[in-house]
């Protein structure tokens, strides 16, 4: 263990634009192993993958089984204490007023579900918030020209081709955060509502 965990940061600090996660594999992967790396899980990356040789015959063939899955190191929301708070004027900036609305617009739509939502602006992104407490099934990046909409949902292929099916520009699906990155413009917003909607609701039920 001490040695893969110098090799993990190593790696992660010689390539920091990558995403790392530790693997290990191990003949026997007990309860108690389990408890123990489980408590690194959540703070280091960590999947952990039982193996065992099986004989076909006059042969030796290996089964490997994924034992404990990977979590996210921490929630979006348990950093934002540690975020930089900023105002509706600073994302006005970076991005711009236009894009901006159309962080309002999807505001709206998710109101329509889920009343009592609040844009909070954070210095790397647009969250919500209900009642002072953030919930961020949904982030918002407005850009120059267009929104970039964060939908934390599992990537799975009935969403991958219903996204895909409406033609909308996905930007790739972020593993460790468990979202699809979405580029929205205004025409895209307007045309599509019903299934962001849905698909933002289907985020919603999942985080509460």
């Amino acid at each position: 263990m001490p040695v893969g965990w110098i090799c993990f940061c190593i790696e992660r600090r010689r390539y920091p634009q990558y995403e790392h996660c530790a693997v290990i594999v191990a003949e026997n992967v007990t309860g108690r192993f389990l408890n123990v790396i489980g408590l690194f899980n959540g703070f280091i990356p960590l999947i952990a993958i039982q193996v065992h040789a099986v004989s076909v015959e006059d042969k030796i063939g290996l089964v490997f089984t994924r034992v404990l899955d990977e979590l996210p190191v921490a929630l979006i929301e348990e950093e934002e204490e540690a975020q930089e708070p900023t105002d509706r004027a600073y994302w006005e900036s970076k991005g711009s007023a236009h894009t901006v609305k159309l962080a309002d617009k999807m505001l709206n739509m998710i109101r329509n579900f889920a009343p009592g939502y609040e844009l909070k602006y954070n210095k790397h992104y647009i969250g919500l918030a209900k009642n002072g407490r953030p919930n961020n099934f949904v982030n918002l990046k407005p850009q120059k020209s267009a929104l970039r909409f964060e939908l934390s949902l599992p990537q799975t292929d009935e969403t991958s081709g219903q996204l895909e099916e409406r033609d909308l520009e996905v930007l790739g699906y972020d593993r460790h955060w468990r979202h699809y990155k979405i580029r929205l413009s205004s025409e895209d917003i307007s045309t599509h509502e019903d299934l962001l909607t849905q698909l933002m609701r289907e985020a919603h039920e999942a985080r509460t």
